[in-house]
């Protein structure tokens, strides 16, 4: 190759793998958001899951809301006065909203046998546990979901009964509800 020709490959080269570059990060999004109902148009925006508070308040729908949250597995002995020994870690799982339902932790909780009727699912986050999902507003039952059935561990108990993870959004509201998948005890 001549001396010349060099000079005038190096920066189509240098200048192909800086396009390459800044194509890999920005297909590598952390959050995956998958709405079911109501379809995201083009101009709806969301807001990124680690902003500043300030940044965090863009819901462009006037019907929908944003959920977001953690999903984390607590391991440890819970029981009063031996918190400090509680680690978390995070859970991966699909984060179901669903209408409301009532689940019976002692027996057959796969979605299908509960009748669930989705509204939106998402795949939270393998690193952290995150996951953010648009969803209409309304009232909801928000379901940790593996193998499509229910992780009950995961329902909150309200002394009498299962509230089944029961919230409420508001339109342009961004809520967060955590998760927390208690599983054993050391």
């Amino acid at each position: 190759m001549k001396k010349s020709n060099v000079f005038k490959v190096l920066p189509v080269m240098m200048v192909m793998g800086l396009l390459v570059g800044i194509v890999v990060a920005a297909c590598d999004k952390e959050d995956h958001i998958s709405p079911m109902i109501p379809t995201v148009v083009p101009n709806d925006t969301l807001p990124q899951v680690d902003t500043l508070p300030q940044i965090d308040t863009t819901v462009t729908a006037a019907d929908s809301a944003i959920l977001k949250g953690q999903v984390l597995s607590c391991e440890g002995n819970g029981m009063p006065g031996s918190e400090e020994g509680l680690r978390y870690f995070p859970f991966e799982c699909d984060v179901v909203v669903a209408l409301p339902v009532e689940v019976d932790p002692y027996g057959n909780v796969t979605l299908s046998a509960l009748g669930v009727t989705e509204v939106a699912r998402v795949h939270n986050q393998t690193h952290n546990g995150r996951y953010r999902v648009k969803i209409p507003i309304g009232e909801y039952s928000v379901l940790p979901v593996v193998d499509e059935k229910v992780v009950v561990q995961g329902l909150r108990w309200s002394g009498q009964s299962w509230e089944v993870n029961r919230i409420t959004v508001s339109a342009n509201e961004i809520k967060t509800y955590d998760i927390t998948i208690n599983y054993q005890v050391d």
